[in-house]
């Protein structure tokens, strides 16, 4: 009997530790899933950033030659 219970607390633990490491990877993934979309919200704001900045030196070098006629 006491061996039973010492397989039985072996198998039990076994169980927690795979578990426990179930956990963890799905908690990775997830992190993994929301860094992901946090770089792609990173890209797009410095790609509007650019298309902002050159569209402001367009209308700039436009009002300059406006200017000078």
């Amino acid at each position: 009997e006491a061996q039973e219970l010492r397989l039985n607390a072996q198998n039990e633990s076994l169980k927690m530790r795979e578990d426990s490491h179930n956990y963890a990877q799905q908690l990775l993934n997830n992190l993994e899933q929301d860094l992901n979309r946090l770089y792609q919200v990173v890209i797009n704001g410095q790609q509007r950033l650019q298309e902002i900045r050159t569209n402001d030196s367009m209308q700039q070098q436009m009002n300059t030659v406006e200017q000078q006629r």
